[in-house]
């Protein structure tokens, strides 16, 4: 949607700073999606067509990527009980909301700030009991709100991915 919608913005709330935004690290959201603006080597860009007219690497600022044609914003912060307070965005994004700290202040702050709310979260055992409460209360109002997907739906997760798994915890 930065890409194709006029005016876009999103916010991207993770549970560190460093895995929204860090140069390099192809585990920071907003470096993922750098990487797809970017034609060197080792990369799979998106077709130039698609490219902001007048893109380049100086409209990255710290956590804030800004399309320069129409003034379109990713921007990201770590968890806190205010994350997401303050500016308005189209989308917010919460990564790895079950390991997130507070996560009925982080929802309660951001989603007075964003149209759309997207929370997401890998299945883990320090999963907190706030999380699980609100997916219960979002599936028990609508359970289209809730998205939940096994480890054998995942398309990168066979049973060769589960046997080292299974190893791996060993």
């Amino acid at each position: 949607k930065w890409l194709t919608q006029e005016p876009y913005s999103a916010k991207f709330i993770s549970r560190r700073a460093n895995l929204v935004y860090d140069k390099g690290n192809m585990d920071a959201i907003l470096q993922r999606i750098l990487a797809k603006l970017d034609d060197s080597a080792g990369n799979a860009p998106m077709p130039a067509w698609l490219v902001p007219p007048g893109w380049d690497m100086s409209y990255v600022a710290e956590m804030k990527v800004m399309r320069p044609d129409n003034k379109n914003l990713l921007g990201g912060e770590a968890t806190t009980s205010t994350a997401g307070r303050g500016g308005r965005a189209t989308e917010g994004f919460l990564d790895e909301a079950a390991v997130m700290e507070k996560l009925g202040f982080v929802i309660g702050a951001i989603q007075a700030t964003v149209r759309t709310l997207f929370i997401a979260s890998s299945e883990t055992v320090e999963t907190s009991e706030e999380f699980v409460d609100n997916k219960e209360k979002a599936k028990a109002r609508n359970p289209l709100l809730v998205f939940e997907m096994d480890y054998w739906e995942h398309p990168f997760q066979d049973k060769e991915w589960l046997k080292a798994e299974e190893q791996r915890y060993i």
